[in-house]
């Protein structure tokens, strides 16, 4: 089972098994040794892959590109092995660019007054177009009740729009963009 672990500073990717022979943290930029080559040669048939150790060098790339430390490769063994791979931030200049848009979104006296939680919401709504009480949950979270009442807060400061059915008390499609513009 692979597991993807999400912290404010790192993105962790483990996967079960080693590295396979030959590979290891210091040369993986360089091996090509698909742990499954027949699957490996159909999408390279799909012309999905090229099989060259694209992978791990696009992500590197990617990482230096965006002024990020490189990724870091590893193997650890807890009665079995697994391979990790962590892709760090800049945590302190996310969080800056975090203030910035939300500020450019609601304006700086409103935003000083906004909780982390507030805006990780409003820019979650700035990149996606709405939110919904369960994706605020998983972003924030807190329980389904909690989150709904951050969300309601933000209407009743007219930072956000609920839309949902006036028929219904608890619509299950109601979610929450910002207010249309006039």
């Amino acid at each position: 089972m692979i597991f993807v672990k999400m912290f404010d500073d790192r993105l962790e990717i483990e996967s079960p098994g080693g590295f396979l022979p030959f590979v290891n943290p210091q040369n993986i930029y360089g091996m090509s040794c698909p742990r499954n080559p027949n699957l490996m040669h159909a999408m390279r048939f799909l012309k999905l892959v090229k099989m060259a150790s694209e992978g791990t060098r696009r992500m590197r790339d990617t990482m230096k590109a965006l002024e990020l430390p490189e990724p870091e490769f590893s193997q650890e063994e807890i009665g079995h092995h697994r391979v990790r791979v962590t892709l760090r931030n800049d945590i302190r200049h996310r969080a800056r660019w975090l203030d910035t848009e939300v500020a450019g979104i609601v304006g700086t006296a409103i935003a000083k007054t906004l909780s982390d939680n507030d805006k990780r919401l409003l820019n979650f709504v700035a990149e996606y177009s709405s939110i919904n009480v369960s994706q605020a949950v998983r972003l924030i979270g807190l329980d389904w009740g909690t989150a709904k009442k951050v969300l309601l807060r933000l209407v009743d400061k007219g930072i956000l729009h609920r839309n949902a059915d006036p028929a219904l008390t608890n619509d299950p499609h109601a979610n929450y963009t910002f207010p249309p513009h006039d």
